[in-house]
């Protein structure tokens, strides 16, 4: 069985990056996992935007799937 997880992951090393991170190593030991990693901002900067999947965030990630 073949998973896409969508979310952020690290770095930053935040809550949900953190959490995205370690169920997708548990997760790989009996599945195959894709990701498409939504942060495409390496820094905290912007809380206005951040969390929220864009479509520009969506496309400069689209080619990351594995």
């Amino acid at each position: 069985m073949k998973t896409l997880m969508i979310g952020p992951f690290p770095p930053p090393i935040h809550g949900m990056s953190l959490a995205n991170q370690m169920l997708k190593e548990g997760l790989s030991r009996n599945h195959a996992i894709s990701i498409l990693n939504t942060n495409t901002e390496k820094n905290l900067g912007n809380l206005k935007s951040q969390g929220k999947l864009t479509e520009q965030k969506f496309l400069m990630n689209s080619y990351d799937v594995v």
